[in-house]
């Protein structure tokens, strides 16, 4: 994980940028986001709300270099 950002419970356009330095060699990136405080998705329990704790993961970004 590169970065945490907590934005509460903005509903408008959200924009996200960095800087990657030193990049030596060819690569790609991804990124990932919920709205939840957890790491890592867990399975929804039984009659749990699944629209409670969403997740998203973005195509991947390929850096030539």
């Amino acid at each position: 994980m590169l970065r945490r950002q907590r934005l509460g419970a903005v509903r408008r356009l959200i924009v996200v940028k960095h800087t990657l330095r030193n990049v030596d060699d060819s690569m790609y990136v991804r990124v990932r986001g919920t709205n939840t405080d957890e790491l890592e998705p867990q399975p929804d329990a039984r009659g749990s709300n699944p629209w409670e704790d969403l997740w998203f993961y973005s195509n991947p970004i390929f850096i030539e270099r």
